[in-house]
């Protein structure tokens, strides 16, 4: 793919480059509606399994047996690289190693020939469904060094049908966007991070990561969140694949004797998608993590020395506490969870037993030279799939819908007072004609329907106004975050009329200095070609040095020979002054086919 950047779509285009920045729930865009997912969306919690399946990458050169050999293993009882797996129809694979003998049965297993859509169509497809119906999930790959776990997320990047599961993903949901119902809203955002030696780093955004530290917001659809992370809005399948190659370039790569592009660092992937329906107000925001973690590695394999060797460690370190985690999240004993034993487990808390729908994809190697590293991954795909999470819709209702609920409460419990009044008054009406007349006989069924109504009233009366009350505080709360955001903006605006009066300050100042500048070089130039006549006895007379010269006009040709050298450099910066807005403008879905 070139550096070029990536042309808006035809659906897109009425999005400016100023509007790319603007806030999601200022101004969302369309939400996608999904097609093709068979599950229909629910809004209570259900318990999910953990989705594992596995792929076998095929053999590497270096490492497949000739004819010869294998034929004299054979002969002397030995199992070779072609006798290790046998995969068993789609779920089972049987593993016949010379140390370890026996059945490992997942969601699907995939063969060495396995093309990178059959991979997505089973394992990713309906968890990218789910996103868009507004659930939270992950998606991450786990195995040894060199086992092609990067292939599988990431794939060829510079060819559409290598492509692995992350730019599939970006199809996939602006795919959806194009066949979209007009009557949504959505935004889509994407940040990207990478753990290395338990140290983030933002991809993005590399010199902001200093910055960053790990939370618990507290809101239901975003659990443990890493602030200050930088967050791109795009708008089309360009811009996101755009941000996941820049992001991909910048990752901590190094060379070991089993991989000589090995991963060194955990990378995880983050795309928001924000959605607000127009006809209810409800605002539905769900999170995929797309996680390539780093590979294991055997140290005495690997050949790992100085820095490398103390990257290994930290990679280990830090898949053993996943390994931890789940260990106590399917024991049934456990009453901790060690989450905060790593930066990984703790950002991914809610893909491992939490709010999330998880799929686990387990890479492994084919080979007779890789048994212990394979059966391991297989073994860790086993205990994961015993996790249950419990996901759900994570959807709420707009300030200004509570607002409209609030206003058709407030009437129908003015209604209902009124109504209550009147059966009252009826009924004490009643009361005093059956005192005045003794001799009229009151209609006692009627009374009692009466009376019946006015308590049944009573009790709605009841109930709307604690209904009234819980979305007058729910309207307070967001009245508050308004007020908080305008007082950001009225500090925004200051900052930047400061700027801009320190930028007129130092242009004036630079006028009056190339002013001064023009007459001084006129002054000499004038000076120089003054002539001075010889006296008769042929000497020059002497020249008053200390007079003031005569006023001098500007000179065109001086200004010419006054040259300015202006140092440019290669890196552009932003005329923004510093500041930096994410403004996102909204656009409709179903207008175009998919970019």
């Amino acid at each position: 793919m070139s550096g070029n950047v990536p042309r808006t779509p035809p659906l897109q285009r009425r999005m400016s480059n100023r509007s790319a920045y603007k806030s999601p729930m200022e101004s969302p865009l369309k939400m996608m509606r999904t097609n093709s997912s068979k599950r229909s969306p629910i809004k209570a919690s259900s318990a999910d399994s953990t989705k594992v399946v596995v792929r076998f990458r095929p053999p590497i050169f270096k490492h497949r047996e000739s004819q010869e050999t294998v034929e004299n293993n054979l002969a002397l009882g030995k199992k070779t690289d072609s006798q290790l797996i046998n995969i068993e129809p789609h779920q089972s694979v049987y593993i016949n190693g010379a140390t370890f003998s026996g059945r490992f049965t997942f969601d699907r297993v995939f063969g060495p020939e396995t093309s990178q859509t059959e991979v997505f169509d089973y394992s990713i497809n309906e968890t990218v469904n789910d996103f868009c119906n507004g659930y939270n999930g992950t998606i991450f790959a786990y195995g040894q060094t060199g086992s092609g776990k990067t292939h599988t997320m990431l794939g060829n990047m510079d060819s559409p049908s290598e492509y692995g599961v992350v730019p599939r993903v970006a199809d996939k949901l602006f795919e959806q966007i194009a066949n979209g119902s007009p009557s949504s809203e959505y935004t889509v955002s994407i940040g990207v991070l990478e753990i290395y030696m338990e140290q983030l780093r933002d991809l993005l955004n590399p010199d902001n990561s200093n910055n960053l530290c790990i939370r618990d917001s507290g809101a239901l659809s975003d659990g443990v969140t890493v602030q200050h992370l930088e967050t791109r809005y795009v708008s089309s399948k360009d811009e996101l694949l755009g941000a996941i190659i820049l992001a991909n370039k910048l990752r901590t790569t190094g060379v070991t004797d089993s991989n000589a592009d090995s991963s060194r660092s955990h990378a995880i992937f983050q795309i928001k998608l924000a959605q607000r329906s127009l006809d209810d107000g409800i605002v539905k925001v769900s999170t995929l993590f797309l996680v390539d973690l780093a590979g294991s590695e055997r140290i005495a394999r690997t050949g790992a020395t100085g820095q490398t060797l103390e990257e290994a460690k930290k990679i280990n370190t830090s898949l053993s506490a996943l390994g931890n985690v789940i260990n106590a999240l399917t024991d049934g004993q456990s009453t901790y969870i060690p989450y905060r034993d790593s930066k990984l487990t703790r950002i991914l808390q809610e893909s491992l037993g939490g709010n999330a729908r998880t799929t686990l994809i387990v890479n492994c190697s084919p080979e007779q030279v890789d048994e212990g590293e394979s059966v391991s991954a297989l073994r860790f795909g086993a205990r994961a799939k015993r996790i249950q999470n419990k996901a759900r819709v994570n959807q709420e209702i707009a300030s200004t819908e509570l607002q409209k609920r609030l206003v058709t409460l407030e009437s129908e419990n003015a209604a209902l007072i009124n109504r209550v009044a009147e059966l009252e008054e009826q009924s004490k009406l009643k009361e005093t004609q059956q005192e005045a007349q003794n001799t009229v006989t009151v209609d006692a069924t009627k009374i009692k329907r009466l009376e019946s109504s006015v308590s049944q009233l009573a009790i709605r009366l009841k109930q709307n106004e604690a209904i009234t009350e819980e979305l007058t505080q729910e309207l307070d709360r967001a009245r508050a975050i308004n007020e908080r955001r305008k007082i950001k903006i009225e500090q925004l605006e200051k900052a930047m009329q400061a700027q801009h009066e320190d930028m007129i300050m130092e242009t004036d100042k630079f006028a009056n200095k190339l002013s001064y500048l023009k007459a001084r070089i006129t002054s000499v130039k004038r000076m120089n070609q003054t002539q001075v006549p010889y006296n008769e006895d042929g000497l020059q007379p002497a020249v008053n040095i200390y007079e003031s010269p005569a006023p001098l006009e500007e000179d065109e040709e001086g200004l010419e020979s006054l040259s300015i050298n202006v140092c440019r450099s290669p890196v552009q910066f932003s005329n923004k002054a510093g500041l930096h807005l994410n403004i996102v403008k909204p656009m409709r879905g179903g207008s175009a086919k998919p970019a």
